[in-house]
């Protein structure tokens, strides 16, 4: 095997250059406020410090920014798993540069190529569907309705595109 191989706490434990793909790692633990920029031999080439618990993932973006989910939510919506709050965009020195804020943010989303972000979120059912909808549990319904995963797509300014 060609490569390193180490047993610390925050470090890779083995690496084959001949089985890894060449790049960086973005590693943002769930339950941390910190993300980590590595390379192939687990050296931090970046950390960003974050001020609430993730929401979801966190990706890198073209320019070196850093995009990610967070829970920023005093009191969780009970009856949702999955639920962030607001979608942060960090530059390299850690200054926040883009925030979109939506207490139903699910788990992932992904910046377009024309600069907008798709996002997952949690939506309400029309009560006309879920009349429709066979299944379930009686006297398990939620006072606010049936819930499901959509999708949205906002401008850079936070206008809903649809």
């Amino acid at each position: 095997m060609n490569g390193a191989m180490r047993t610390t706490e925050q470090s890779i434990t083995i690496y084959d250059s001949k089985k890894a793909y060449e790049g960086y790692t973005l590693f943002a633990p769930h339950f941390g406020r910190d993300v980590w920029l590595i390379d192939m031999k687990g050296r931090v080439v970046h950390h960003w410090k974050m001020e609430h618990f993730p929401g979801g993932d966190g990706r890198l973006l073209p320019s070196g920014n850093l995009l990610r989910l967070n829970k920023t939510l005093k009191e969780p919506l009970h009856f949702l798993g999955s639920v962030s709050s607001e979608l942060v965009e960090k530059d390299w020195e850690g200054n926040i540069v883009w925030k979109y804020e939506d207490p139903y943010l699910h788990h992932d989303f992904f910046r377009l190529d024309n600069g907008n972000t798709l996002l997952n979120r949690h939506v309400l059912v029309p009560k006309e569907m879920v009349q429709k909808i066979k299944g379930g549990l009686p006297g398990t319904e939620l006072k606010e309705g049936m819930w499901d995963n959509g999708f949205q797509e906002i401008t850079p300014d936070g206008k809903v595109v649809w």
